[in-house]
């Protein structure tokens, strides 16, 4: 293990576990290791405080620690998680059949830019943990992940921001009225991706820093139908 560790290999992929949320979770190379700041996620969507039955997806699921974390969490919630690496997708089922909670979670493969469409319009969130590293950023990344985390998992393009561009347009498409989104963001990435989810109806717009205080999650939610006075009718 310590001839592993000296060759850079991640230690979560060494001993093959990860904590999240409280969870320990599988871990390997078909996924990007779970890391504390994606917790935020999980606690965006669990202050919504969703009522029973209420359905969250995650776009781009990868190891399924959120999803996982979510149906711990908060047992009346249904969870569909999304990811376009068949490697990613088995791995997530090893962590959701670890946790028992197959009945509650439904997983797919496919591109977060066009998710199933029995999902469209079902859903009271939609989270995501998107890929965010510009490629001049990847090639500067410490070997643990430049070497051994999927590379699809970090980097979406020249920019950093395309995944975003993608992601917003479909998670509308999913979102009942009043639905809310939650995004992690890649640092510095805050003002952009304001933009790119304003310019897709989204409004009350929060971004919460991480513990460096580095803006890390985005929420936001579309608009309701009608108004007050209409739904108190």
């Amino acid at each position: 293990m310590v001839e592993r560790r000296l060759t850079r290999e991640p230690f979560q992929h060494i001993v093959g576990t990860q904590e999240f949320h409280g969870l320990t979770l599988r871990c390997d190379s078909r996924a990007l290791v779970p890391r504390p700041e994606t917790e935020g996620l999980v606690d965006a969507v669990l202050g919504l405080e969703l009522p029973p039955g209420a359905v969250v997806a995650d776009l781009g699921t990868g190891s399924g620690c959120i999803v996982v974390a979510l149906a711990v969490r908060q047992p009346g919630l249904r969870l569909l998680g999304l990811d376009r690496s068949a490697d990613a997708l088995a791995l997530a089922r090893e962590n959701v059949a670890l946790h028992g909670v197959e009945d509650r979670v439904e997983l797919a493969a496919g591109d977060f830019a066009a998710p199933p469409e029995a999902w469209l319009g079902r859903c009271s969130a939609v989270v995501s943990n998107p890929p965010y590293v510009t490629e001049a950023e990847w090639s500067g990344l410490a070997p643990e992940v430049r070497v051994h985390d999927p590379k699809a998992a970090l980097v979406p393009g020249p920019s950093g921001l395309e995944a975003y561009r993608a992601l917003a347009p479909a998670a509308r498409g999913l979102l009942v009225p009043g639905g809310t989104l939650a995004l992690e963001l890649g640092a510095g990435q805050a003002d952009d991706v304001r933009v790119i989810v304003e310019r897709n109806g989204f409004e009350r717009i929060e971004i919460r820093p991480d513990l460096r205080g580095i803006p890390r999650v985005l929420s936001a939610r579309i608009p309701a139908v009608g108004n007050d006075d209409e739904d108190e009718r």
